[in-house]
């Protein structure tokens, strides 16, 4: 369902890209899969806007208990969207948001 939303709303932007949601077993699989990992969470040191080098990355929205200390120990790296307790899929959009816009798109 989440993919055929990205991909019509791609369409009405004529974006070129469409952004992928895929739901994972494990925040490990994820991590091991992917290039670049940046796991999303509140007590993060770094704002996810002031990651600058525009490159893809796999943003990883946790549950709104927060992530385990094992999955942060895991992630290359956090980043945060503020000191706020945000849904997970009102996170994913913001995160998205904040993605593309350091991306320059």
């Amino acid at each position: 369902r989440w993919n055929t939303i990205c991909r019509e709303a791609a369409m009405l932007a004529r974006r070129l890209r469409v952004p992928e949601v895929s739901a994972a077993s494990s925040v490990e699989a994820v991590i091991g899969a992917v290039d670049t990992a940046v796991l999303l969470s509140r007590d993060a040191s770094v704002r996810l806007a002031d990651l600058h080098e525009p490159r893809d990355v796999t943003l990883l929205v946790g549950p709104e208990g927060g992530w385990t200390g094992r999955e942060l120990e895991l992630a290359a790296e956090t980043a945060t969207l503020g000191p706020r307790n945000l849904r997970a899929e009102t996170a994913a959009l913001v995160g998205l948001a904040i993605a593309l816009s350091v991306r320059g798109e």
